[in-house]
């Protein structure tokens, strides 16, 4: 009997071993590890955020989208790519940011989810062309640096509505590099403080430099 007792113990102990084994993997999944997801830093800048920081953001405002968005539509969450760039810089990531908005220090990730503009941001509208606005099952989301406020999202919905090409070139650093954006300018595109990159967006305040 007490041989029994002993192996049914052991079998709940091992059952509860594993269960935890199992949520601990499943959190380690969706936690940011510098190690296999490292982040690109432009040359020069020192942020006051981490990349751990804008991946939590990020995922924070996919969750809230996928608490908002129709059943059957959810898309689970992952980013691919993260950058600590300049304002200024961060359009050359994506046509959809606006152009000339200063030195400050934004993130900007890429990824995949429930992309939706659940509200407008100083660099994107709820109303602009769905080609920058959305809903998609990937995107953009621009972070400031200083603040750890959402200043851009850009859902992309599929090659039928693709993102305009970035007017900025954005040259490699040197530690970490960053990939190359060819520009794509027309003379009638030219980049300028007061002129937003694409439709939808708005001209706003630039960001606050980061603080260091």
């Amino acid at each position: 009997m007490r041989r029994l007792v002993g192996t049914l113990g052991m079998l709940v102990f091992v059952t509860l071993g594993a269960i935890g084994a199992i949520r601990v993997w499943n959190m380690a999944g969706s936690a940011y590890d510098a190690v296999t997801f490292p982040a690109h830093v432009a040359t020069g800048l020192a942020p006051h955020m981490k990349a751990s920081d804008a991946y939590r953001i990020t995922l924070d405002y996919l969750s809230v989208a996928s608490a908002s968005a129709e059943a059957g539509t959810v898309i689970s969450p992952s980013l691919t790519s993260i950058w600590a760039v300049t304002a200024d810089q961060a359009a050359a990531l994506d046509g959809c940011i606006p152009t000339g908005k200063g030195s400050g220090v934004v993130w900007v990730t890429k990824g995949q989810g429930t992309y939706l503009n659940l509200a407008s941001h100083p660099w994107s509208s709820t109303t602009g062309s769905v080609v920058c606005s959305g809903p998609g099952p990937a995107g953009t989301i621009v972070i400031d640096d200083a603040t750890g406020l959402i200043l851009g999202v850009y859902p992309y919905a599929g090659p039928s509505y693709p993102h305009p090409s970035p007017r900025v070139t954005l040259a490699p650093s040197g530690a970490s590099p960053l990939p190359r954006v060819s520009s794509s300018a027309s003379p009638s595109s030219s980049s300028s403080a007061t002129s937003p990159a694409s439709p939808g967006t708005s001209a706003s305040p630039k960001p606050s430099a980061s603080g260091g």
